[in-house]
Formats: structure tokens, sequence, C-alpha cells
């Protein structure tokens, strides 16, 4: 005989399975802060690529290194985006990680000997990395608009004096 399944009914997880469920967030966790200092990295190496291909351009087609630089413009800006999104993401899921580590029993997700020390202190200083990464990219994506724009307009005022 087939009973029906009783909906309402809820089984509290094991001590056990909440332990593995949190060595494999703390897992995803770790990848995920791998990943994004992978991402800034990229980022940061593209740029530099794009505004030497663009100075290599200028000489063959102005409108080509226009381009080019039009595309490390969007290409630092949505970096910035990326990674601002992506280190919100992180903080999250490690304020997330913190309450299933106490509900756990263990002290919690500190990767660092710096981190463990500092648990429960208030932070002194407000600075972070990735505060430097976003601003650099998007200085980034502002020297390559200007750029970009200088160089269209020098083409437009020595087309205009060649016609004098």
């Amino acid at each position: 005989m087939i009973r029906a399944c009783d909906h309402g009914s809820v089984v509290a997880p094991t001590q056990e399975a909440l332990l593995k469920s949190y060595e494999l967030a703390h897992k995803d966790h770790r990848d995920e802060v791998s990943l994004g200092w992978e991402r800034q990295k990229f980022f940061l190496l593209l740029n530099p690529t794009i505004l030497v291909t663009s100075g290599a351009l200028t000489a063959i087609s102005k409108p080509a290194a226009i381009a080019a630089l039009a595309v490390g413009t969007v290409t630092a800006f949505a970096g910035a985006l990326a990674v601002g999104r992506s280190h919100g993401r992180t903080r999250r899921t490690r304020d997330w990680l913190h309450k299933q580590a106490q509900r756990v029993g263990l002290e919690g997700p500190e990767i660092t000997g710096g981190q463990r020390e500092l648990k429960g202190k208030p932070r002194k200083e407000r600075f972070r990395i990735v505060t430097l990464m976003i601003v650099a990219l998007a200085v980034n994506s502002a020297f390559d608009a200007g750029l970009a724009l200088y160089l269209g307009l020098h083409d437009e005022a020595v087309g205009k004096q060649e016609t004098r």
C-alpha cells in the first residue's frame, strides 16, 4: 500500500549534515574569492593591452584606434561593475558562512591569520584592495574615453588645418 507524503513535516538536519553543508559552502566561498581575484587581474591587464593596441592602430587608422579605445572604455567600466558586484556577493556569502558556522558550533570562515586575529573587533581602516581595483578600472575607463575624444577632436582639427 502506498501512503501519501506528509508535506507538513520537516526533519531537522543532523549535525553531520550541517557540517558537510558548511564545508561545501566554505569551499565554494574560497573558490569565489579566487575567481574574484582572477577577474580583477584579467580586467586590469586587459585595459593596458587595449591601450597598446589602440596606440599601434593610430598609425594605421585613427577610426580603428578610436573604436579600440571605445572598447577599452566599455570593458574597463564593465570590469569595475563586475568587480564591485562580485565583492558584494563574496561579502554576503561570508556573512552567511558566519551564521552557519555558529549554527554548527565552529568559529567562522576566517581565511587568513589576520582575519582570525581581528575577529569581533571593529575595523579601524576602511581601505580595501577591491576599492582600489574599482577606482583603477574607473580611471582606466575615463582615460580611454578621454583619449578617444582627443583623437577624434585632434583628427578633425588636423583636417580643418589642411583644407585652409
